[in-house]
């Protein structure tokens, strides 16, 4: 296959820049009804509330500052926002679509409560209430579906966090190193990721990812059930030697482990971890593939591996002849939910 074949990926650095370079401005304070939402205050956390593609943003946003900020970062996948979420938060209410259900209702929570609101979308029902109600709004560029618009979600929601926390600047330069390792992964796909789709393709994997890069684990997941349609678990070191890897005891047929591995874990802890689970595969005489990240940062490595990953899945849903465009699954249940609601 050619790189023009795997859908948008080749346009992910491209997608990535735009959407870094879109300005964001927060006020002060917004007056909505009689709630007022301040901007302008040292907050006690943040929380990225969206669903699928536009979840995983918040996901790779936390593992990328996590380290670096003192407040937590808390991601949201449900219908409702925590009940200890007040005023004293920031909420970043991400929707591809602008339509998302979920989302809609936890950005209608916030105005309810008054707590501060920065929405990102493509457009939809979240833009047109956030212009309504004159609280802060990213419109992003579209992508052919809402997972293969990450770069579009991951940074434009980066450049937000950075600029509520008044780290934008460094945020930028993370940032923009990162879109590096997105070429690179381009470029080293057919070397690095390509030979492992014969090797996943009709079998269940099992990826085991260090906890401080969850996300990419996660992100490896869903590409694989919406790309290529097949079951996937995701092993969080340390957690997984506690529960997962007893299973490894038996020899289990159609099975394919893959194991992460990234320079900012080498020499930490975590590393040690890694290094223990796959001596003791391999004492198992259990076959895995490592995969070696690449990367001056957490979030480089991230965006190195999820674009690797994710190209990777395209080739599998092609091997075993599934459209990975189309999820008809997740349509029928949208429908039918709304239908109900």
């Amino acid at each position: 296959m050619s790189l023009s074949e795997y859908i948008d990926y080749p346009r992910w650095p491209q997608l990535a820049e735009e959407s870094l370079r879109i300005d964001v401005r927060l006020p002060e304070k917004v007056k909505v009804g009689e709630k007022e939402l301040t901007y302008s205050k040292k907050f006690r956390g943040i929380v990225i509330s969206g669903m699928g593609g536009s979840g995983i943003a918040g996901d790779i946003v936390r593992d990328t500052l996590q380290d670096m900020i003192d407040i937590p970062i808390i991601v949201n996948k449900d219908l409702h926002l925590p009940s200890y979420v007040n005023d004293d938060y920031l909420v970043v209410a991400i929707s591809y679509s602008g339509n998302t259900a979920e989302t809609i209702r936890c950005y209608e929570s916030c105005i309810e409560k008054g707590i501060p609101v920065i929405t990102i979308s493509t457009g939809g029902k979240l833009r047109e209430l956030a212009e309504r109600n004159g609280t802060p709004h990213i419109t992003i560029p579209k992508a052919t579906a809402p997972r293969y618009g990450l770069p579009c979600l991951l940074y434009s929601c980066l450049r937000a966090v950075g600029k509520a926390l008044s780290i934008e600047d460094k945020v930028l330069s993370l940032a923009e190193n990162s879109i590096n390792y997105m070429r690179k992964a381009l470029d080293d796909y057919p070397t690095r990721f390509k030979a492992l789709a014969d090797k996943l393709a009709n079998k269940f994997t099992m990826i085991y990812t260090p906890s401080p890069i969850a996300s990419l684990g996660v992100r490896f997941k869903n590409d694989m059930n919406e790309n290529a349609k097949q079951p996937v678990a995701v092993c969080i070191i340390p957690e997984s030697e506690h529960n997962d890897l007893a299973i490894h005891i038996r020899e289990i047929e159609n099975l394919e482990i893959l194991v992460v591995d990234a320079p900012s874990i080498r020499n930490t802890e975590h590393g040690v971890h890694v290094t223990a689970l796959m001596k003791v595969l391999e004492e198992l005489g259990r076959r895995f593939h490592k995969i070696e990240l690449e990367g001056d940062s957490r979030l480089s490595e991230i965006v190195y591996g999820v674009t690797g990953l994710g190209m990777l899945t395209i080739d599998i849903a092609r091997i075993v002849g599934v459209d990975p465009v189309k999820i008809e699954a997740i349509d029928r249940v949208k429908k039918y939910v709304t239908s109900r609601s």
